[in-house]
């Protein structure tokens, strides 16, 4: 589902509204990888704060622009933006 996770070692983090897509989520990448929900309401040295915590190596988001400050952490530290849900093979890929 998600071509980044590859090992057990990967670190990752979750920027989604709690509810079914949340729970979704997390159970499909923890079957590979860890996985850490963030708030995405947090201000954003917070938001950096946990990522660094936690070693992410992943950041998970549900629309691209509708969270810009996420967007901008994660390229701030280097962290692969993973779309949720991904796009289906009708879809552009958030790459």
């Amino acid at each position: 589902m998600f071509k980044s996770f590859t090992s057990s070692q990967t670190f990752s983090t979750t920027a989604l509204s709690n509810g079914p897509e949340m729970a979704s989520c997390l159970l499909t990448v923890m079957s590979r990888a860890a996985c850490v929900p963030v708030n995405s309401n947090n201000s954003v040295p917070e938001i950096v704060a946990d990522l660094r915590q936690v070693r992410a190596q992943a950041l998970i988001i549900e629309n691209v622009s509708s969270s810009p400050h996420l967007v901008e952490v994660a390229e701030t530290l280097d962290l692969t933006v993973q779309k949720f849900p991904p796009p289906t093979i009708f879809e552009e890929s958030v790459d």
